[in-house]
């Protein structure tokens, strides 16, 4: 197994949250909006296109997701692991938050967010410590922590923020200094 591939939540089977959200959508006769963000690489979001050429309702977004919007950097050599991103100044990645990513992909201002990847390189205080504007929207988190920043910081930020998503699933990697997690809406909540 590469390295870099151990970073991510256990490959065996989705969490069962996961699934059920997809389940819910596919039974809802919603339409599905997919977006996708890629901030750091132009030809990985070029790859990105192409592979999502045929899905109708797909968005790639050439954007980072941040507490503000603005400007940031992304510091490391280019591997995935130990890369960080650094906001402010006239970096190179654009960063938008969350609602004005919603309403970039035309998501209806209170439609809900059945499952969240949040894989933000370092950002993950400073993003959950302004999610109260969206998180009460969000039914399934699965998310990358860094920097000493916990899964277990990023339920209490939630529940800070008055929409708690309880820790389902967590995986620390001492070895990449990270944390995954899947975080869940509670039963009977919002």
């Amino acid at each position: 197994m590469k390295p870099n591939m151990r970073r991510h939540l256990p490959g065996r089977f989705l969490p069962r949250e996961i699934k059920e959200g997809a389940w819910r959508l596919s039974r809802s006769g919603a339409e599905p909006i997919d977006v996708f963000l890629q901030g750091a690489d132009p030809r990985t979001a070029e790859v990105l296109r192409r592979n999502l050429a045929n899905q109708r309702r797909a968005t790639v977004i050439e954007a980072g997701i941040g507490a503000e919007s603005g400007r940031a950097s992304m510091t490391g050599d280019g591997a995935a692991i130990g890369r960080r991103v650094e906001a402010g100044g006239a970096g190179d990645v654009e960063l938008l938050t969350v609602p004005d990513v919603l309403e970039r992909a035309g998501v209806a201002g209170d439609a809900a967010i059945d499952v969240l990847k949040c894989d933000v390189e370092g950002a993950e205080r400073a993003l959950f410590a302004h999610c109260a504007p969206w998180i009460g929207r969000v039914r399934t988190l699965a998310v990358e922590t860094h920097d000493g920043y916990t899964v277990a910081d990023v339920s209490a930020a939630t529940a800070a923020a008055g929409a708690p998503l309880e820790v389902r699933e967590h995986v620390v990697h001492a070895e990449f200094g990270n944390e995954v997690g899947v975080l869940v809406r509670p039963e009977g909540a919002g």
